[in-house]
């Protein structure tokens, strides 16, 4: 009788043991996952904000050449600076 007792304590051990192994494999695994995600958003936000620069630069080239535009159509007996104020003002209004 104690023999099998014996047997059956030490086989409750070897499957609480296997158990632990394989939820220590699957918090491994999640835990493998959840970097593998969060690099995968750390490169979308780089991306978004590489594209975002990207955008503002074509932004503030087509400003400065529409400023320039617009100085070619000024009169030349305006003082440049005034003339930049106003095109910067017009262009902030929205006109």
């Amino acid at each position: 009788m104690n023999s099998y007792i014996t047997r059956m304590q030490r086989k409750r051990k070897q499957s609480a043991k296997r158990k632990q192994k394989r939820s220590c494999k699957k918090r491994k695994e999640l835990k493998g996952k959840r970097k593998k995600q969060a690099k995968k958003q750390q490169k979308k936000r780089r991306d978004n904000i590489q594209d975002s620069k990207a955008v503002e630069a074509a932004d503030r080239e087509t400003g400065f050449k529409g400023l320039s535009e617009f100085l070619k159509n000024q009169s030349s007996n305006k003082p440049t600076l005034l003339v930049a104020n106003n095109a910067a003002n017009n262009a902030a209004s929205g006109s």
